[in-house]
Protein backbone atom coordinates (compact mmCIF):
# COMPACT_ATOMS: atom_id res chain seq x y z
CA UNK A 1 0.00 0.00 0.00
CA UNK A 2 2.43 2.39 0.84
CA UNK A 3 4.50 2.00 -2.93
CA UNK A 4 1.15 2.83 -4.35
CA UNK A 5 0.89 6.23 -2.15
CA UNK A 6 4.02 7.36 -2.92
CA UNK A 7 4.35 6.98 -6.79
CA UNK A 8 0.22 8.66 -6.31
CA UNK A 9 2.05 11.09 -4.20
CA UNK A 10 5.00 11.93 -6.86
CA UNK A 11 2.39 11.15 -9.98
CA UNK A 12 0.30 14.67 -8.00
CA UNK A 13 3.44 16.43 -7.45
CA UNK A 14 4.53 16.15 -11.03
CA UNK A 15 1.19 17.01 -12.14
CA UNK A 16 1.14 20.24 -9.65
CA UNK A 17 4.89 21.39 -11.32
CA UNK A 18 3.54 20.51 -14.86
CA UNK A 19 0.47 23.06 -14.06
CA UNK A 20 2.78 25.56 -12.98
CA UNK A 21 5.01 25.28 -16.07
CA UNK A 22 1.65 25.76 -18.28
CA UNK A 23 0.58 28.43 -16.33
CA UNK A 24 4.15 30.38 -16.65
CA UNK A 25 3.80 29.62 -20.51
CA UNK A 26 0.52 30.63 -21.36
CA UNK A 27 1.09 34.12 -19.55
CA UNK A 28 4.18 34.64 -21.44
CA UNK A 29 2.81 33.89 -24.77
CA UNK A 30 -1.53 34.34 -24.80
CA UNK A 31 -2.40 37.93 -25.46
CA UNK A 32 -5.34 38.66 -22.92
CA UNK A 33 -8.11 38.22 -25.26
CA UNK A 34 -7.01 34.52 -25.30
CA UNK A 35 -9.10 32.00 -23.37
CA UNK A 36 -7.47 29.25 -22.39
CA UNK A 37 -10.42 26.79 -22.86
CA UNK A 38 -11.85 28.19 -25.77
CA UNK A 39 -10.86 26.25 -28.60
CA UNK A 40 -12.42 23.03 -26.58
CA UNK A 41 -15.52 25.23 -25.94
CA UNK A 42 -16.21 26.02 -29.44
CA UNK A 43 -15.71 22.17 -30.65
CA UNK A 44 -17.90 21.51 -27.83
CA UNK A 45 -20.41 24.15 -29.07
CA UNK A 46 -20.15 23.39 -32.50
CA UNK A 47 -20.77 19.90 -32.20
CA UNK A 48 -23.77 21.11 -30.32
CA UNK A 49 -25.25 22.78 -33.10
CA UNK A 50 -24.44 19.98 -35.49
CA UNK A 51 -26.08 17.73 -33.65
CA UNK A 52 -28.86 20.32 -33.08
CA UNK A 53 -29.27 21.01 -37.09
CA UNK A 54 -28.95 17.16 -37.82
CA UNK A 55 -32.05 16.48 -35.25
CA UNK A 56 -33.85 19.25 -36.71
CA UNK A 57 -33.16 17.50 -40.26
CA UNK A 58 -34.11 14.57 -39.49
CA UNK A 59 -37.66 15.67 -37.50
CA UNK A 60 -38.40 17.95 -40.59
CA UNK A 61 -37.83 14.70 -42.88
CA UNK A 62 -40.17 12.86 -40.72
CA UNK A 63 -43.08 15.89 -40.47
CA UNK A 64 -42.39 16.20 -44.32
CA UNK A 65 -41.69 20.40 -43.91
CA UNK A 66 -39.75 21.54 -46.72
CA UNK A 67 -36.19 22.46 -45.85
CA UNK A 68 -35.17 25.81 -46.82
CA UNK A 69 -31.68 26.26 -49.18
CA UNK A 70 -29.93 29.99 -49.47
CA UNK A 71 -27.58 30.52 -52.16
CA UNK A 72 -25.00 33.06 -52.54
CA UNK A 73 -22.40 33.42 -55.37
CA UNK A 74 -19.55 35.80 -55.12
CA UNK A 75 -17.06 36.76 -57.05
CA UNK A 76 -13.70 39.07 -57.66
CA UNK A 77 -11.22 39.75 -59.82
CA UNK A 78 -8.61 41.22 -61.28
CA UNK A 79 -7.11 43.10 -64.62
CA UNK A 80 -3.85 43.97 -65.21
CA UNK A 81 -2.01 45.59 -68.37
CA UNK A 82 1.50 46.89 -68.88
CA UNK A 83 3.08 48.09 -72.30
CA UNK A 84 6.55 49.21 -73.68
CA UNK A 85 7.29 51.01 -77.17
CA UNK A 86 10.64 51.93 -78.32
CA UNK A 87 11.56 53.09 -81.32
CA UNK A 88 14.58 53.87 -83.26
CA UNK A 89 14.93 57.01 -85.82
CA UNK A 90 17.51 56.56 -88.34
CA UNK A 91 19.21 59.76 -90.36
CA UNK A 92 19.79 59.86 -93.69
CA UNK A 93 23.02 61.60 -95.16
CA UNK A 94 23.79 65.41 -94.76
CA UNK A 95 23.10 67.77 -97.46
CA UNK A 96 26.14 68.97 -99.88
CA UNK A 97 25.75 72.76 -98.89
CA UNK A 98 27.13 73.70 -95.50
CA UNK A 99 25.00 76.50 -94.43
CA UNK A 100 21.95 73.90 -95.10
CA UNK A 101 24.15 70.78 -93.22
CA UNK A 102 24.83 72.61 -90.30
CA UNK A 103 21.11 73.88 -89.91
CA UNK A 104 20.76 69.66 -90.47
CA UNK A 105 22.68 68.80 -87.91
CA UNK A 106 21.44 71.35 -85.24
CA UNK A 107 17.75 69.94 -86.10
CA UNK A 108 19.61 66.43 -85.72
CA UNK A 109 21.20 67.43 -82.33
CA UNK A 110 18.32 69.01 -80.71
CA UNK A 111 15.93 66.07 -81.50
CA UNK A 112 18.63 64.02 -80.14
CA UNK A 113 18.69 66.01 -76.74
CA UNK A 114 14.77 66.03 -76.61
CA UNK A 115 14.90 61.81 -77.36
CA UNK A 116 17.46 61.69 -74.45
CA UNK A 117 15.22 64.32 -72.05
CA UNK A 118 12.48 61.70 -72.79
CA UNK A 119 14.39 59.11 -72.10
CA UNK A 120 16.18 60.31 -68.59
CA UNK A 121 12.06 61.39 -67.76
CA UNK A 122 11.22 57.36 -68.36
CA UNK A 123 13.80 56.38 -66.37
CA UNK A 124 13.18 58.78 -63.29
CA UNK A 125 9.66 57.88 -63.10
CA UNK A 126 10.93 53.76 -63.35
CA UNK A 127 13.54 54.86 -60.55
CA UNK A 128 10.34 56.48 -58.45
CA UNK A 129 8.39 53.72 -59.09
CA UNK A 130 10.83 50.70 -58.27
CA UNK A 131 11.66 52.84 -55.10
CA UNK A 132 7.49 53.08 -54.11
CA UNK A 133 7.54 49.08 -54.89
CA UNK A 134 10.79 48.33 -52.31
CA UNK A 135 8.73 50.16 -50.40
CA UNK A 136 5.39 48.52 -50.71
CA UNK A 137 7.73 45.12 -50.57
CA UNK A 138 9.04 46.46 -47.51
CA UNK A 139 5.60 46.46 -45.61
CA UNK A 140 4.68 43.38 -46.85
CA UNK A 141 7.10 41.76 -45.66
CA UNK A 142 7.46 43.37 -42.00
CA UNK A 143 3.31 42.46 -42.22
CA UNK A 144 4.19 38.65 -43.12
CA UNK A 145 7.31 39.11 -40.32
CA UNK A 146 4.25 39.88 -37.96
CA UNK A 147 1.81 36.90 -39.34
CA UNK A 148 4.74 34.39 -38.94
CA UNK A 149 5.09 35.93 -35.73
CA UNK A 150 1.75 35.82 -34.42
CA UNK A 151 0.80 32.00 -36.07
CA UNK A 152 3.67 30.86 -34.26
CA UNK A 153 2.32 32.10 -31.13
CA UNK A 154 -0.91 30.72 -31.94
CA UNK A 155 0.98 27.21 -32.60
CA UNK A 156 2.51 27.13 -29.35
CA UNK A 157 -0.45 27.85 -27.47
CA UNK A 158 -2.69 25.35 -28.80
CA UNK A 159 -0.01 22.58 -28.52
CA UNK A 160 -0.04 24.25 -24.62
CA UNK A 161 -4.00 23.74 -24.49
CA UNK A 162 -3.58 19.83 -25.91
CA UNK A 163 -0.70 19.22 -23.00
CA UNK A 164 -3.29 20.48 -20.55
CA UNK A 165 -6.26 18.77 -21.71
CA UNK A 166 -3.72 15.62 -21.60
CA UNK A 167 -2.40 16.57 -18.28
CA UNK A 168 -6.41 16.85 -16.80
CA UNK A 169 -7.21 13.15 -17.88
CA UNK A 170 -4.01 11.97 -16.78
CA UNK A 171 -4.59 13.68 -13.32
CA UNK A 172 -8.55 12.42 -13.26
CA UNK A 173 -7.25 8.61 -13.99
CA UNK A 174 -4.62 8.90 -10.90
CA UNK A 175 -7.49 10.89 -8.34
CA UNK A 176 -10.00 7.88 -9.48
CA UNK A 177 -7.18 5.30 -9.04
CA UNK A 178 -5.87 6.13 -5.69
CA UNK A 179 -9.53 6.23 -4.74
CA UNK A 180 -9.97 2.68 -6.21
CA UNK A 181 -12.15 3.27 -8.82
Amino acid sequence: MLPVSIGTGFEIVGLVVTAIGVRATWREFASPQDRFLGPVIDIARDVAQRTSSWLKAIVRRLLRRPNNVTVAITGTGLVTFTGKLSARIGYGALPKETETALTELGRRTQQLMDMLNDAKERLDKDTDDIRADVVSLKNELGEAATRFEERTQHVALDGLRTEAVGLFLVGLGVLLQSLGF
